[in-house]
């Protein structure tokens, strides 16, 4: 690759202000809601985070978060590729649309961000890329499931 290709996407949509539930979570989607201050305290510690390929462990990291940012509602990050052969497959299989969504892994309770991670669907809904041929037909689908 000589010039790295930089990728943005929607990490988590729908920011809260406050969590809709009390104590610990009880459903899937309480477990994964954000609110807009949790966020942006993530946002501020994830550049330089690692990116993978579907959360595999022990694998060489695919690049980095280079920004991540919140607009709106919604916490946005972009990223690059290292120069490296599992980073061409992936960045191959990103630009072929056999991978459209993004994953954070962080330490819940102390807001700490420990990798991104592209998948083919992630848990959060909307976490989809940006700036790509059929990104509206991803956004519908991810709304209505």
């Amino acid at each position: 690759m000589a010039n790295k290709k930089r990728y943005k996407g929607y990490v988590a949509r729908k920011l809260l202000e406050k969590h809709t539930y009390q104590g610990q979570p009880e459903t899937n989607e309480q477990i994964y809601e954000l609110t807009k201050v949790e966020a942006s305290t993530l946002a501020d510690r994830m550049p330089n985070i690692p990116v993978s390929f579907e959360h595999k462990e022990k694998q060489v990291d695919l690049g980095k978060v280079t920004e991540a940012w919140i607009e709106g509602d919604d916490l946005l990050a972009e990223f690059e590729f290292d120069e490296h052969a599992s980073a061409e497959l992936v960045n191959k299989m990103v630009d072929d649309f056999k991978l459209n969504c993004l994953s954070l892994t962080h330490v819940a309770g102390a807001l700490v961000p420990l990798e991104l991670s592209i998948v083919e669907k992630g848990a959060r809904e909307g976490s989809v890329l940006l700036d790509r041929p059929g990104l509206d037909r991803l956004l519908v689908k991810a709304s209505n499931a």
